[in-house]
């Protein structure tokens, strides 16, 4: 677990990264949008796939009819197949980049989140601490903090305690 007192992201967004990166994705999804198809759940599953060790078949495979297109039935449509192929292979570096992205702002998030979390829980104990002291008005904070925390399934971990209170003399 993070320590409490190492907070390894301080920062927010500015509206206008925001709007920008907002922006952008509907520029990208704009731009996209004749290209999407969707799939089902099973669909994503059993459609044969390309892969690696596939791709190179799949090129031979357009070039053997490209050499001899007469061996074919004329309704063989081989221009659609020189499509989808190359479309594949323009989407790869794209969602390459978009994977990336993702992974960066996932990591960000969870971050984010766990040290949200981690001052939550330190608050959390501070708030209990203060309630068992007598402290005015922290026995009613301390009730719905721990209504909260409960309702969420959470259990208080150990490593994450909070720093003696200060004490008034």
């Amino acid at each position: 677990m993070s320590n409490a007192t190492n907070n390894r992201i301080n920062t927010v967004l500015s509206t206008g990264q925001e709007t920008a990166v907002n922006e952008a994705l509907d520029a990208i999804d704009r731009t996209l949008g004749e290209v999407y198809r969707s799939l089902t759940p099973r669909e994503r599953q059993t459609i044969p796939k390309i892969s690696k060790a596939n791709d190179l078949f799949v090129k031979d495979a357009i070039g053997a009819v490209q050499l001899a297109p007469e061996s074919f039935p004329r309704n063989f449509n081989i221009q659609n197949i020189i499509n989808d192929y190359k479309l594949y292979n323009q989407l790869q570096p794209i969602t390459r980049r978009v994977r990336s992205l993702l992974e960066k702002l996932e990591d960000t998030m969870m971050l984010a989140g766990s040290e949200s979390f981690i001052h939550g829980l330190l608050i959390y104990r501070m708030v209990g601490n203060a309630a068992e002291s007598g402290e005015a008005g922290m026995q009613s904070i301390h009730r719905t903090l721990r209504t909260r925390f409960d309702r969420a399934g959470n259990e208080l971990p150990e490593e994450t305690e909070a720093p003696e209170p200060a004490r008034t003399a």
